[in-house]
């Protein structure tokens, strides 16, 4: 090996200025990914930089010399997710989860379901986005994407100066825009007034309309759905922000959770109540007549939110983790569908589907391309 004036190795099977050759890129990834070598082993074999072997590795994966893939998760949760997706009338989406922890599940599903999820989102139009700790993780593993025609929008304000920055939802529509190389419009408004007057004049304000006036025309929207009040989880939660007597109130009028600032019981009744009609976010009836509305939310703790908010009608696709739906499913006395002993790959990857209709809209179950009735999903007596 020849060494020029300036003390630097001639590189093999490269000149200088171009680009590594094919077969030395090659020869790099074989020492790297089957023969296990790291890269200063590399580097040291082959008389180039650490940096060197690293771009190649990187060229190699780019160039389809290297084809990494990951063996998809066996289809054995699809019947759960079909019997879930029939009690809730909603689309289900299940993810792998064997977590107790409240803060655990959540994470580990958003983490699991952020693949899953990024194909259910619009490539173009505006996106609604829900705060909150499990779309704040979400946010994090979402894959980068090129999507410039895209938009997005929080659906609601953030709480109030000193906020946990999970609950920044202004930080976490900025995240998802960077994941999804989209565009997002901020919301520049606090998420609890002093008064029912003090909101009503903040959306009359320019400067909030420039957010609030696209909540009528969201394409989608992704949300989170909030445990039940007093109910302390181990992360920042809406409801940890309530003061004890407002968390009691809520409580005697039966609220199991709130999605979008919307409160409800477990049969899927709004709640009204004097703080939650000071939260500057969007309406209801906007969010119900939204496109597509997608939740993520796990935990034994959120069985009964889960089962309150698929009742209200408004979610379309529900994704959450294994242990969360054998939970809801004994909760509702539902029969729990036999697990299969052997079973072939998922065309949902990491993520078992099935499919119902919500709300009058047909659905596709992305596990097994079938397409149910619609139907209402049953009430306790």
């Amino acid at each position: 090996m020849e060494t020029d004036a300036v003390g630097k190795k001639d590189r093999p099977g490269r000149s200088r200025g171009s680009s590594p050759d094919r077969s030395v890129m090659r020869l790099a990834a074989e020492l790297y990914y089957i023969r296990e070598l790291s890269q200063g082993e590399i580097s040291r074999l082959l008389s180039i930089s650490i940096s060197t072997v690293s771009r190649m590795l990187t060229q190699a994966r780019a160039e389809g010399i290297v084809q990494i893939t990951v063996e998809c998760d066996p289809n054995e949760l699809v019947p759960l997710a079909r019997a879930l997706s029939d009690a809730l009338s909603v689309k289900v989406s299940l993810t792998p989860g064997r977590a107790s922890s409240p803060a655990v599940a959540g994470r580990v599903c958003a983490v699991a379901a952020a693949a899953a999820v990024v194909d259910e989102l619009p490539t173009a139009g505006i996106l609604g986005t829900a705060g909150g700790y499990t779309i704040a993780a979400l946010a994090g593993a979402l894959p980068k994407m090129d999507r410039p025609g895209l938009t997005i929008v929080p659906i609601a304000g953030g709480m109030h100066a000193g906020t946990p920055p999970l609950l920044d939802v202004n930080a976490i529509t900025d995240r998802i825009a960077e994941r999804l190389g989209a565009s997002t419009v901020r919301l520049l408004a606090p998420g609890l007034l002093d008064s029912l007057k003090t909101k009503e004049a903040l959306l009359e304000d320019s400067v909030v309309k420039v957010t609030t006036e696209l909540w009528s025309r969201l394409d989608c929207a992704l949300v989170g759905v909030s445990g039940m009040p007093g109910v302390k989880l181990g992360y920042p939660t809406v409801m940890d922000q309530l003061e004890a007597d407002v968390q009691r109130r809520l409580i005697a009028k039966g609220v199991v959770g709130d999605i979008a600032g919307h409160l409800f019981t477990i049969d899927g009744d709004l709640v009204e109540d004097e703080w939650a009609s000071r939260l500057l976010c969007i309406s209801f009836e906007m969010l119900r007549k939204c496109g597509k509305v997608i939740a993520v939310v796990a935990g034994s703790h959120k069985v009964e939110s889960i089962i309150g908010c698929a009742r209200t009608g408004v979610i379309s696709h529900l994704y959450t983790d294994e242990p969360t739906a054998n939970a809801i499913m004994q909760s509702l006395g539902a029969r729990q569908p036999h697990r299969p002993s052997t079973a072939g790959p998922s065309a949902a990857g990491s993520v078992a589907g099935g499919g119902h209709p919500s709300h009058g809209r047909s659905r596709q179950d992305t596990a097994a391309g079938l397409i149910t009735p619609a139907g209402q999903v049953p009430r306790e007596t």
